[in-house]
């Protein structure tokens, strides 16, 4: 039995670092995760979209069962039906604590009752803070010291900022950001090499390289507490990255996402698996360990 889980999402990243065979990509963090746990080579988001997304995470059920089929701020208003068992509402009903702390885009909170909900909106560009949500993600271990937990970790990075990667973002990136340039990155097929597009992936690279920062920065909070040898750790994608083709498409680019499960025994670890997963395997794989 496992006691504790942490999930770690991203925000629209592909199957892109060292571990993954992008040499170019300095992913420390991700890469000594991924050696101390399996890596999976054909997992699959079932709706490459962020909200439908993590509600099929947190409900183990398709959007047409789940009724999450788009975002939930602004004109689309979607919403998960009012009555589906959500992850939280499973493991609250066990007497375990959930955390949610980062990028939600899911709804109604009625519907998920995670104990703890923190996402930071109050100062300007503060979702992006990996400092911050390091800080709180510490606050919450600290509440549920002594008690089993779930935690869901959610990094804003490496979505772009708006239409664009290059506009200011939090002050603890100033200078401080891992840059890649256009002849170092690979194209991928599906889109044109030009000059513009390389600039634009050379970017990408260094918001995933922000990601692994908040990788690292998680785990090293779970070591501080002492849960490390506790708690499974899985590390994926809402689905894929933000390019024509890709993001919010029918096409595999969309759908394919890295999935890297740490077991607290070492059980996999250095393992790749390249048997077919999709995200509705999450929730009953989390509640099995757990049970």
């Amino acid at each position: 039995m496992i006691k504790n889980v942490l999930l770690i999402i991203a925000d629209d990243w592909s199957p892109l670092a060292g571990c993954y065979g992008t040499p170019a990509l300095h992913t420390p963090h991700i890469d000594r995760l991924a050696a101390r746990g399996t890596m999976f080579t054909r997992a699959f988001c079932t709706t490459p979209s962020c909200a439908a997304s993590r509600a099929n995470i947190l409900t183990g059920l398709y959007s047409h069962q789940h009724h999450q089929y788009g975002h939930t701020h602004g004109c689309h208003n979607f919403r998960t039906r009012a009555d589906a068992r959500t992850l939280p509402s499973v493991l609250r009903a066990s007497g375990i604590s959930s955390g949610l702390v980062g990028k939600s885009h899911i709804a109604p909170r009625e519907t998920y009752p995670f104990d703890v909900w923190e996402e930071p909106n109050d100062i300007p560009f503060a979702k992006f803070s990996n400092q911050r949500l390091s800080s709180l993600t510490g606050d919450f271990l600290k509440s549920v010291e002594g008690k089993r937990f779930y935690l869901h970790a959610a990094s804003s990075n490496p979505h772009r900022t708006g239409g664009d990667f290059r506009r200011p973002l939090h002050p603890e990136f100033e200078g401080k950001d891992r840059l890649y340039s256009p002849e170092e990155v690979t194209v991928p097929s599906w889109l044109p090499d030009t000059p513009e597009t390389r600039q634009d992936l050379a970017d990408y690279y260094t918001y995933i390289s922000r990601f692994d920062d908040y990788v690292g920065a998680i785990l090293n909070q779970l070591e501080k507490a002492g849960r490390t040898s506790d708690t499974m750790v899985l590390l994926l994608s809402d689905h894929g990255m933000p390019f024509p083709g890709a993001k919010a498409s029918p096409f595999e680019a969309g759908h394919h996402c890295p999935l890297i499960i740490a077991h607290p025994d070492g059980t996999g670890a250095g393992q790749r698996c390249d048997a077919l997963v999709n995200w509705n395997d999450i929730l009953p794989t989390i509640l099995d360990g757990m049970d």
